[in-house]
């Protein structure tokens, strides 16, 4: 049975409303949103795109090649906050209200034999956590889990070799749906040249490259090979799934949900959203990367 897209509206509000009021992600595309509601994928697009316009949520609409709309949801603005939690803000807004059922546990309802539990957390740094239990009550002491961090998506080479990757491939080919062999082809020859350089001033003992001329083309060779290898890295990485064009597949957005600081290392956690400029293919990623400590002598 098709859900009525009122009602799907203040289902997705209350979701991005619970998740954003307990630290965690919210979902971000309307794939996840369908997925979640069990709607189709049309009705969820066609309602975070009226939440996002009224304000109601965070995010970006914007349109993709073929006619279709990029939509990314960020996060509960404001206006919605206020639409839920306060009855005079809902006036003139198309979402179905009822879904919302919102009810505190008074303290005169704790007791032996209340049928009513509440949860109480208080945050004391340097402790592992505790839990003290008593029939129907429970109060939950512990460090406060770590707070989502929105990173930059890539680092500036990254970024900068993805777009000198599309451009050089539509230069080329007129279409980013080719392969990237082409790239480990040219990185590969002009690394071959600045090596062939470098050694035969090496093994002549002779003052070589520091002719104007030779220094010169030695650095061009060296950043040539430089940016091919990194276009044709990041065209692999970026390849979409469904597709299949190159340099499309981009990360919208990284979020660090976790870190820790071993004696060796230090390890990190990522939930990366990523995004199909040409077909509008999103997908959600869980990353851990691993960052060696230099030891000290």
């Amino acid at each position: 049975m098709l859900m009525e897209n009122q009602e799907a509206r203040g289902r997705i509000l209350k979701d991005v409303y619970e998740r954003a009021t307990k630290g965690l992600q919210v979902l971000h595309t309307p794939q996840e949103y369908a997925s979640a509601l069990g709607i189709p994928e049309e009705q969820a697009l066609f309602n975070l795109r009226y939440l996002i316009k009224s304000f109601l949520l965070e995010g970006n609409v914007n349109p993709v090649i073929g006619g279709q709309e990029f939509i990314l949801v960020t996060g509960l603005a404001p206006r919605g906050v206020e639409a839920i939690e306060n009855q005079s803000s809902r006036k003139g807004l198309a979402v179905e209200w009822n879904v919302f059922n919102f009810s505190d546990v008074r303290e005169s309802q704790i007791s032996i034999n209340s049928p009513y539990s509440q949860q109480m957390k208080a945050d004391i740094k340097g402790s592992p956590g505790a839990v003290i239990a008593g029939d129907n009550a429970k109060i939950t002491v512990g460090g406060s889990p770590q707070k989502p961090i929105s990173m930059f998506p890539y680092t500036s080479n990254q970024a900068g070799y993805i777009r000198m990757g599309r451009w050089l491939m539509l230069r080329w080919f007129h279409s980013l749906d080719h392969s990237v062999t082409p790239f480990a082809y040219a990185g590969l020859l002009f690394t071959i040249l600045f090596g062939g350089t470098v050694s035969v001033a090496y093994f002549s003992k002779t003052m070589l490259l520091w002719n104007p001329v030779v220094f010169v083309w030695s650095t061009a060779t060296l950043v040539l090979a430089a940016i091919f290898w990194g276009s044709w890295q990041m065209g692999r990485e970026t390849t979409c799934d469904n597709c299949h064009h190159r340099f499309t597949m981009t990360r919208r957005q990284r979020t660090l949900t976790g870190r820790e600081d071993l004696p060796e290392r230090d390890v990190r956690n990522y939930e990366d959203v990523f995004v199909c400029s040409n077909c509008g293919y999103a997908k959600r990623v869980s990353a851990t990367e691993e960052i060696e400590k230099q030891r000290e002598e």
